[in-house]
């Protein structure tokens, strides 16, 4: 047994949604089963900007916190931080990648289609960055700066981002980013990708 186990706190569930609410109970069955269900009119969004005014009503998303939107593709993810990013006042930061392509000819690859490559778990060619929103580190940085950790950019300080942290124990604190170089393979491609980019990445949808 671990050491700190004895130190933690021992919860335990009290309510039973499912049981509270018999309608909801069965609306949740019906989407685990498969079966078609008809979602509630105050669930659906005509249009992404629908969907965007309803996470965060009156441009709420300027106030840093822990909503988002989930999507089922990157290109979705792309579209809608781009879209929220556009609201925010101020000229953008933009920070490209330097990419190359390895185990292959050097030649054998535009660096234009390299620079469109997309792999999950890396940050894209293009990273837009603006004062004040919300962003995710991708890659473990430091023992404070891991994957998943929500932050706020800043500035740039160097050759670094100056973030603020806005999750966990050490939310408040102001940590800086540098670019990282990361490999990934795909099976979708003929070579192994090697980015070096800031590893951070709008988080308004994910």
């Amino acid at each position: 047994m671990c050491g700190w186990f004895a130190m933690a706190e021992h919860l335990q569930l009290t309510v039973n949604m499912r049981v509270e609410d018999a309608n909801w109970a069965n609306f949740v069955s019906l989407i685990g089963s498969g079966s078609s269900v008809i979602f509630p009119d105050h669930c659906i969004c005509a249009t992404e900007d629908d969907l965007i005014n309803s996470v965060w009503p009156n441009a709420e998303f300027q106030v840093p916190d822990l909503r988002s939107i989930l999507v089922m593709t990157r290109e979705d993810c792309r579209r809608i931080n781009s879209k929220i990013l556009d609201k925010f006042i101020g000229v953008p930061d933009v920070a490209l990648s330097l990419d190359s392509a390895l185990d292959c000819e050097a030649s054998e690859y535009p660096v234009e289609f390299v620079n469109s490559c997309s792999i999950a778990g890396m940050p894209d060619h293009i990273l837009i960055l603006k004062k004040g929103a919300s962003y995710m580190i991708m890659h473990n940085t430091s023992a404070v700066l891991f994957n998943g950790t929500r932050v706020i950019y800043h500035r740039r300080v160097g050759k670094c981002l100056e973030v603020e942290i806005i999750t966990g124990v050490h939310k408040g604190e102001f940590h800086y980013v540098p670019r990282l170089i990361l490999t990934a393979r795909s099976t979708m491609l003929p070579f192994t990708l090697r980015r070096v980019q800031f590893p951070m990445v709008a988080c308004f949808a994910m």
